[in-house]
Formats: C-alpha cells, sequence, structure tokens
C-alpha cells in the first residue's frame, strides 16, 4: 500500500467523522483523487466505519464510477440509456475508440484513456453526452469527438478544453400554462398555512396532482401518510434524481423554477 493512499483513506474518515452513511461519498473522493479504490483503501475504511468488506466491495461492484482496477487519466463514460442509444452513443463510443485506439470498456496500454458505457447520465434530450472525469460533456458530433481525441493524445488538461462543451442549459422547448407562470417564491408555503394541514391536502386531492414517476401516485396521498407518521419530525424529500431514461425534467425545474 502507497503511503499517498493509506493517507488519503484516513483522510476520508476524518473528514466525514467516520459516518458510515457517507460512505459512498469517500469512496467517491478517493476514485477521483486516484483512479481506483485500491484493496488497502478499503481495509482502512471497513475498519474505520465498522462496515465489512463486502458492503465496500459490493458498493464499487454496483456503481460504474467505482473502481478496483485502475482506470485512464482521461476516464469517459458514454450514456447508454436507450434515449442517448437511439441518438447513436454506441456508434459515437466506438469511433472515439478506433481514433484513440482503445477497446471499450479497458484502459489503454499506456494509462492515458478508458472509454466505456453507462446508464443514463441526465443528459437524455442533449444526447449522446459523455462523462469525462465526472465532467458532462452533450452532443458528442463526429466532429466534437475527432476534437476530443486529438486533445486526449496532446495531453491537453481538461480546463483547458473547449469551454461550450461543458456548458449544460437547459432545453425546455414548449413550457405549457405551468411553468410559464411567474414563481412569487413563498407565495405557495403562505397559502399553506392560509389553509391548514386539512385545506392543504383537500387543495392538493381537488387539483389531481400526481408524482412525475412511473406510478404516478397522488401527491395528497404522500403527504397525508407523512402527516400521520407516528413521529416527532417528519420530512418530504423531493426525489430529483435523473435516472430514468428519457427523462430530464427534474434538472430542468431545480435550475430554473426554483428560488
Amino acid at each position: 500500500m502507497s503511503a499517498a493512499s493509506s493517507s488519503l483513506a484516513q483522510e476520508q474518515l476524518h473528514k466525514y467523522s467516520r459516518d458510515p452513511s457517507l460512505v459512498l461519498q469517500m469512496l467517491r473522493n478517493l476514485q477521483m483523487a486516484q483512479n481506483v479504490i485500491e484493496a488497502e483503501d478499503i481495509e482502512i475504511l471497513s475498519d474505520g466505519l465498522n462496515l465489512p468488506k463486502t458492503k465496500l466491495q459490493g458498493l464499487i461492484g454496483f456503481y460504474s464510477f467505482l473502481h478496483a482496477q485502475p482506470r485512464g487519466g482521461y476516464d469517459i463514460y458514454f450514456s447508454d440509456s436507450i434515449t442517448d442509444h437511439m441518438l447513436g452513443s454506441r456508434e459515437a463510443a466506438q469511433l472515439l475508440c478506433d481514433e484513440l485506439g482503445v477497446t471499450l470498456g479497458e484502459p489503454r496500454e499506456d494509462g492515458r484513456v478508458t472509454v466505456s458505457l453507462t446508464s443514463c447520465t441526465g443528459l437524455c434530450e442533449r444526447g449522446p453526452a459523455v462523462l469525462v472525469n465526472g465532467i458532462a460533456v452533450d452532443r458528442m458530433t463526429d466532429e466534437r469527438i475527432w476534437d476530443m481525441a486529438r486533445l486526449i493524445e496532446q495531453e491537453v488538461p481538461l480546463e483547458e478544453w473547449p469551454l461550450e462543451w461543458f456548458v449544460i442549459n437547459d432545453a425546455i422547448r414548449r413550457k405549457g400554462p405551468l411553468l410559464n407562470c411567474e414563481a412569487n417564491p413563498g407565495a405557495a408555503v403562505a397559502r399553506a398555512f392560509d389553509l391548514g394541514p386539512d385545506g392543504t391536502i383537500a387543495e392538493l386531492e381537488a387539483a389531481g396532482l400526481r408524482g412525475c414517476g412511473g406510478a404516478g401516485f397522488p401527491t395528497h396521498l404522500k403527504w397525508d401518510i407523512c402527516r400521520k407518521a407516528d413521529a416527532d419530525q417528519r420530512y418530504v424529500v423531493c426525489n430529483a434524481d435523473e435516472g430514468e431514461p428519457g427523462t430530464f425534467k427534474d434538472r430542468a425545474l431545480l435550475n430554473s423554477y426554483t428560488a
């Protein structure tokens, strides 16, 4: 085990106060810092967090951005969601592999680059999209792939790549009556206090508001279940994950419609 690796793993334990609920963030930091999570890192975190090594190994095996084997210095993931797939992500990934002389999913012999596929990156409306060392780049045209291959071969640091590649704007094409309304920050909360708990839930039921996931679960039921929970404190959690292929609404709403 290198001294640097040992020190970095110990730093993670100190930084996050040995909180096992933050183990994923620790693993991510290790991966980003040293391009791999070594067996010794797992030993240190396992002891420091009182977690079995199999738990950590399971997390590394589950998440495509965590690895027990070294990756390339430029670690590139093409989104392979159905939307990106239809927009040509696999063909784009193969083109980049051909330009760089690498096999998909395997680090190049010189350790400079890896090109892989991963699940949805939340950029379905701007595909084919990639992550380069964790940073999103959208609309991977042939021209952009050729330019990217050239920058990698010249070992140009990521911060010197064209800035416009990393600008991700919301692609709302048709707002409709709800998104066209000017939101008055705090107005909904004030109205909820005026209505009271029963009145607020009744209003949600009358409006027919539902979740936008696959189940379309009625919002008034979610809030009512939370209200009736036997607890001193209750929480409503906003699930803004863009993990469902073909969906990209949450990022646009949070970027443009939150105060």
